[in-house]
């Protein structure tokens, strides 16, 4: 079966970075997606979050903050279970050489521009209601901030570049150019961007950085996709072979 050209070989090592790499995409969306519905559930009225509704149903109390056991192991089994049923479904729909593709490219995309995106949605929806409209929320709420909207862009941008330009593979500025997004993206988390304590990071309070901004759990995991992402797309290529 003909692959995508930027697949790499079949080979023990490389099915073992692939086997990483979905595990790595399996729980980070399911980690933005989470808390994308946790905030969007304090910040615009949407309701109580999957974690709070999970806790109440598993009959472990009704929560009464963030810190509560409870909630923290609601949050382990919804991350958990969903990251691992996400995981499967990769698995089997990557049986399929195109969809292995697909998924490869969107893997690079949630690694590098995940958290951007999900902020950038969670805070536009605020925008839109403060301003009432759409049109509005774009051009007022953004215009200190529309820099980042082209960094976001760029870093999309390099993601497809990385994935079918064998130079730029073999580059280091993608690693010096994935470090400093990430680094802008760290540096507004410790502005205030993003929310760890509402996710219910396990452990965030156990390190003194992170128990100051748990939010930087976002960039560092987003981080670590992303060089497992190179990493695996760094092999070399294949042209032919099986799913």
């Amino acid at each position: 079966m003909v692959e995508a050209p930027f697949m790499p070989k079949h080979t023990e090592n490389n099915n073992n970075l692939r086997l990483l790499n979905d595990v790595m995409f399996a729980l980070y969306l399911c980690l933005l997606t989470i808390m994308a519905n946790s905030v969007r559930s304090v910040l615009h009225n949407g309701g109580d979050s999957w974690v709070y509704r999970l806790a109440v149903t598993l009959g472990v109390g009704v929560p009464l903050s963030y810190n509560d056991p409870g909630l923290r192991f609601a949050f382990l089994l919804l991350w958990l279970g969903s990251a691992t049923l996400a995981f499967l479904c990769i698995r089997l729909l990557s049986r399929s050489a195109s969809l292995r593709s697909f998924f490869l490219i969107i893997s690079g995309v949630v690694a590098v521009a995940g958290f951007p995106v999900v902020s950038a949605y969670i805070s536009f929806r605020g925008y839109v209601t403060m301003f009432g409209s759409i049109p509005q929320a774009l051009f007022y709420a953004y215009s200190p901030d529309r820099w980042l909207g082209i960094e976001v862009l760029a870093s999309l941008f390099g993601v497809f570049l990385y994935a079918f330009s064998k130079r730029f593979k073999d580059s280091r500025f993608s690693l010096v150019m994935l470090v400093l997004h990430f680094a802008v993206w760290s540096w507004l988390v410790i502005l205030g961007a993003g929310s760890g304590n509402i996710l219910l990071w396990p452990g965030y309070s156990w390190i003194p950085l992170t128990r100051e901004h748990p939010g930087l759990i976002y960039p560092l995991l987003g981080l670590l996709a992303s060089i497992v992402w190179g990493l695996y797309l760094r092999r070399p290529i294949s042209v032919e072979g099986p799913v």
